[in-house]
């Protein structure tokens, strides 16, 4: 998760930088709704494939195929 972090704190660095290079208003709002978006996406995709991971490792993924075979 601390790299997924680190990417997202580089992304919205970067979706910063380019909305003031691009000439867009410099409104405050305009900035967090766009950091918001950015981080919030890169941290839930970071967590769900964090999520399956460990579903994976864990088996849990091995008992649902074990039951749809037993019908």
């Amino acid at each position: 998760m601390a790299i997924t972090t680190g990417i997202a704190i580089a992304a919205v660095f970067a979706a910063s930088a380019w909305l003031h290079a691009s000439g867009a208003p410099a409104r405050w709002e305009l900035y967090a709704a766009v950091a918001g978006g950015v981080a919030g996406t890169l941290l839930l995709t970071g967590a769900l494939m964090g999520l399956v991971f460990v579903s994976a490792r864990s088996g849990h993924d091995d008992d649902v195929d074990r039951r749809s075979h037993d019908n």
